[in-house]
């Protein structure tokens, strides 16, 4: 019946801006394995991001407290 447990969604895609926003570049790749390693880049991105803001409230934190 069906090759794959998942079924197949066919959307339009948005612009080219948003692949670039996710970077993706500026080309939509169609191979999963090079959308799972963007994927992983930008959610590695991200946690970095997370981490260093967390670290900046921390000693922001820090500061406050020996103030008081």
């Amino acid at each position: 019946m069906f090759n794959s447990s998942r079924p197949q969604v066919n959307r339009p895609l948005g612009s080219v801006e948003k692949t670039s926003e996710f970077g993706l570049g500026s080309e939509v790749r169609c191979n999963p394995d090079d959308l799972r390693v963007e994927l992983a880049g930008y959610w590695s991105r991200f946690l970095l991001r997370v981490k260093k803001q967390s670290e900046v409230v921390d000693r922001e934190q820090s500061a406050e407290e020996v103030r008081s």
